[in-house]
């Protein structure tokens, strides 16, 4: 589970850089991207130039899914009962301008530290606070997901 959570945090670290659009906000941004690339000066929508747009988008679409996977992660976060305290947590600690303008080792600890002290509850709440975010970002992207399954549960 430690490369879905390194994904994640990369997913919500590359979220925040570019300003936390909603999701048609980030498509439109796409789409705009691609016109830019693609059309000429004198602004002629050939053919040609149509699929161009279509495989730049389609170049981007791992990006998009990316995007849209934090985005619906925030929305199923928003009806969870401790949802705003995980919202709070991921923002705190893996979108925080000093983490993602920093990667030393040891500043995921420092910001669950410093969060913390800010708000009033312990460490190893902080932590499963980000294991549901991540938890919930790998099902949104469709990533594969091993859980911890009880040995009562396990067959032989």
């Amino acid at each position: 589970m430690n490369f879905v959570r390194n994904y994640a945090i990369e997913a919500f670290r590359y979220y925040a850089i570019i300003g936390e659009p909603t999701e048609e906000e980030y498509i439109k941004t796409i789409r705009d991207r691609a016109k830019r690339q693609v059309v000429s000066v004198k602004n002629a929508l050939s053919d040609a130039t149509l699929e161009r747009m279509e495989q730049i988008e389609r170049d981007h679409e791992a990006e998009m899914r990316d995007v849209i996977a934090v985005i619906n992660t925030f929305k199923r976060l928003s009806v969870l009962r401790q949802g705003r305290n995980i919202k709070r947590a991921v923002k705190e600690v893996y979108m925080h301008p000093d983490f993602i303008m920093c990667n030393k080792k040891g500043i995921i600890s420092r910001n669950v530290s410093r969060l913390s002290i800010a708000y009033p509850c312990g460490e190893r709440s902080i932590y499963r606070w980000l294991d549901m975010a991540v938890e919930i970002f790998a099902e949104e992207r469709g990533l594969r997901v091993y859980r911890k399954v009880a040995r009562k549960q396990c067959i032989y």
